[in-house]
């Protein structure tokens, strides 16, 4: 092959990439933000114009996704452009950075249009099968895998890595991995297979292990600087409460689970791919390391035990790429036909993952499906559609579709510092002095959040739920009002401000500011 069509090869490569990237740009764009993702964006807003995270504005979860999207708010307000869109850029603007590291440490065995159809590959997995998903920390997290998969098997074959490869290797991987505890026994069962692998070769001081080290220490000191209350406050009501909220919630937490590991169990699918195949080994190291991470993110799905669809994003990111690093193998021993079943089990994969609930969901998005009539969020919606928009309305649930998203996403001022009040059934069943206090604190701050936003409407939805336990599941119903009432301030402030209207549903009151009302913003609150 001449230099000329070795350099119009490459650039054809390089353009091939460009366009699949620029379309699952274009793609992403398409879809609206998850309720998560408007949250974490209400959230940098919050914290952008001075809000403290975890007292003006209360979420369970760790602060370095919040913080991520303050640029992203920021060149927004700016701009005058949607900081949804920006922040979509912003994730694949990594995916653009990690795809020439990933290149660089694939197998040298592997040819130019080999590392083409995997990089390819890796825009599918990350950048487009997440589409109804995207901007979850699972996506972020299915990089770092990706990304530290390739440089641990590079490692594995004595590859010589530059330094300035390793420490950017790290960086992409190191935000990934921070998003969630669970996400760190990736990166530790890969070092611990090196170790075992390398034995006294192993040098523990490369650059990509020092600068994920650096960024864990940079950021435990941020927390404990920034939001120490996070660890004293936030864990505590977390590991109060939070764990009776989740899929298959209505069932007791055993079966929960095992329909969570049942779901999870496609991690197996490429490891099978290898016993199928185990005559034409040995495998490259980047395709068994990625038939491991499959199976951790499958572990780290079980012992979440929430079993939310985003949850297995990570698992069908990594199955894919490992059944295309199968596919791709060169067999020594066994006839071709193996590896062509692999390759036939790779587009398979990718048809599942990517072609069909794309379609589903791009169909959903095109049609504007609309909600059932009659349904809770059904009457949210036409609610807060009746009232005036500059107005302000306060949505108790514990669903955070209704008590923030709807809202949120007719511009409606938004009442409250939680996402929803998804932490009350459980501590509302909780009769332990702990359980009680923590309840009292939320009361409080939820009674503040009304007194001082002084809504125009109050729609209290009572949501039907249940207390599982490891064998069985009590149904429950959770009336938020029921369980603010106790408080005697709270019940003068409704009494003299307030008027019970029509009921809008079965399960769905509303009350509405009585005309003659002048109520007071109390001093305590968090800002004019």
């Amino acid at each position: 092959m001449t230099s000329l069509s070795v350099q119009n090869s490459r650039l054809t490569q390089i353009v091939s990439l460009a366009c699949l990237w620029i379309f699952s740009l274009i793609l992403t764009l398409q879809f609206p933000p998850t309720w998560d993702v408007a949250w974490q964006h209400h959230i940098a807003k919050e914290v952008l114009h001075g809000g403290e995270l975890y007292r003006d504005v209360i979420d369970l979860n760790p602060p370095l996704w919040f913080w991520a999207a303050v640029p992203s708010v920021w060149l927004a307000e700016i701009t005058q452009q949607s900081s949804f869109a920006i922040a979509s850029f912003f994730n694949l603007l990594g995916l653009a950075i990690a795809l020439p590291c990933i290149w660089s440490l694939l197998p040298q065995t592997w040819t130019p249009h080999g590392r083409t159809i995997f990089c390819a590959g890796l825009i599918l997995a990350i950048g487009i099968v997440p589409l109804d998903e995207a901007g979850q920390r699972e996506q972020a997290f299915s990089l770092a895998c990706a990304i530290w998969v390739a440089i641990f098997a590079a490692r594995l074959k004595g590859q010589r890595i530059g330094l300035v490869l390793a420490i950017l290797v790290g960086l992409i991987a190191a935000y990934g991995f921070a998003l969630k505890h669970y996400f760190i026994l990736v990166p530790i069962t890969l070092e611990l297979w090196l170790i075992w692998k390398q034995r006294k070769a192993w040098r523990p001081f490369r650059p990509e292990v020092l600068t994920l080290a650096f960024s864990a220490v940079v950021y435990t000191v941020s927390v404990l600087a920034l939001v120490p209350h996070y660890l004293t406050e936030i864990v505590p009501l977390t590991a109060a409460s939070y764990q009776g909220l989740r899929d298959f919630g209505d069932q007791p937490m055993l079966v929960a689970i095992s329909k969570i590991i049942g779901l999870s169990s496609i991690a197996f699918i490429p490891f099978i791919l290898v016993l199928l195949n185990r005559r034409a080994g040995p495998f490259e190291p980047i395709a068994l390391g990625l038939c491991w991470v499959a199976l951790v993110c499958a572990f780290n799905v079980c012992i979440q035990a929430k079993g939310w669809g985003y949850h297995y994003m990570p698992i069908k990111a990594v199955i894919i790429l490992a059944a295309l690093a199968l596919a791709l193998h060169k067999p020594s021993a066994q006839p071709e036909s193996g590896i062509r079943f692999s390759r036939l089990v790779a587009g398979t994969l990718i048809l599942g993952n990517v072609v069909i609930p794309g379609l589903k969901t791009w169909t959903f998005v095109q049609e504007n499906a609309p909600l059932p009539e009659g349904s809770p969020t059904r009457i949210v919606e036409q609610m807060l559609e009746k009232s005036p928009r500059d107005s302000t309305v306060a949505v108790l649930s514990s669903d955070p579709g209704n008590a923030f998203y709807r809202p949120f996403e007719q511009g409606k001022a938004l009442y409250s510092r939680y996402f929803s009040l998804w932490m009350l059934p459980q501590l509302h069943a909780d009769k332990s002095v702990n359980g009680q206090a923590m309840l009292q604190d939320v009361r409080t701050k939820i009674t503040q959040d009304l007194m001082c936003s002084l809504p125009d409407m109050i729609l209290i939805e009572t949501t039907a739920g249940y207390n599982s336990d490891l064998w069985s599941a009590q149904f429950s119903v959770t009336d938020p009002l029921a369980i603010l009432e106790p408080q005697a301030a709270f019940n003068n402030w409704m009494g003299q401000n307030y008027q019970e209207g029509p009921r809008p549903g079965t399960t769905i009151r509303a009350w509405f500011r009585t005309d003659s009302a002048t109520p007071t913003k109390p001093t305590t609150c968090r800002r004019a």
